[in-house]
């Protein structure tokens, strides 16, 4: 076991202790790819993560590593990159929010099914024609183990957590 496994592990057992923990290290020490490691030994415990970054540009550089991570798992955890309504509105609103009630899309308790690791693209194209994307994220988000979103995601997932990482916290 190397320095960094241990210090996953002992990052792990402060957190399920019930301590907050920061990690401030120099640029390109690796404090993302720990974070991710630590992401995927939690959900393989049965903790729900989230992961939550300044930009979608980021976290679609982030998901592709944390696919490798977990590609060679024997179990891996159920994984969701998420978006805003921004991202799905078909009628490119300014601020989608104030209109989805009134979209003719807007659906509750949507019985949809994505895979186990997806992205907000991946939603896109996989919703029945019939129903916003957006809103059928919202009714998966719950099945998944590990979540990621922007930093204007936080309201929406921190209910669904145990446990949170912030990537470039000083944003």
């Amino acid at each position: 076991m190397d320095s960094r496994d241990v210090l996953t592990r002992e990052l792990i057992s402060l957190l399920k202790s019930g301590s907050n923990v920061m990690l401030q290290a120099p640029t390109g020490w690796g404090k993302t790819t720990l974070m991710l490691k630590m992401l995927t030994l939690l959900a393989q415990e049965g903790w729900k993560s989230g992961f939550v970054a300044p930009t979608l540009f980021l976290l679609m550089e982030k998901w592709r590593e944390l696919m490798e991570m977990v590609q060679s798992m024997p179990n891996p955890p159920r994984i969701i990159l998420t978006a805003g309504a921004g991202q799905y509105c078909v009628y490119q609103w300014n601020i989608p929010q104030r209109f989805c009630t009134r979209c003719r899309l807007y659906r509750h308790n949507i019985d949809v099914y994505f895979g186990d690791r997806v992205t907000y693209e991946d939603i896109e194209k996989q919703a029945p024609e019939n129903v916003c994307g957006y809103w059928a994220q919202e009714a998966v988000l719950p099945r998944y183990s590990i979540i990621l979103g922007h930093y204007g995601r936080l309201s929406k997932i921190i209910h669904l957590l145990h446990f949170l990482f912030i990537d470039e916290a000083h944003e």
